[in-house]
């Protein structure tokens, strides 16, 4: 298993900083992100793909990244109301 090295770990951190930037944008906005929560197993797998020597699994990785940002503009709808419980 090699270490996590310099430009990646930075990659990683700056995606992953983008994809909370995102995420808070649409909960000001009262959004709820749906499609966007595919971006976190996304991450992962671009962060284990190096360290377990698994090519596929890179492409799964920006399969899932890739899934989290074209499907923002559907997937970005307000969120449900609370429904107020009356006894």
């Amino acid at each position: 298993m090699d270490s996590l090295n310099l430009p990646l770990a930075v990659t990683l951190a700056v995606l992953a900083a983008y994809w909370l930037g995102r995420v808070i944008r649409a909960a000001r906005s009262r959004l709820a992100p749906r499609v966007t929560y595919w971006a976190a197993p996304g991450l992962g797998a671009l962060l284990l793909a190096p360290l377990l020597d698994v090519p596929a699994l890179f492409g799964v990785g920006a399969g899932l990244m890739l899934l989290a940002e074209t499907g923002r503009r559907r997937s970005c709808r307000p969120a449900a109301a609370p429904v107020a419980l009356s006894a």
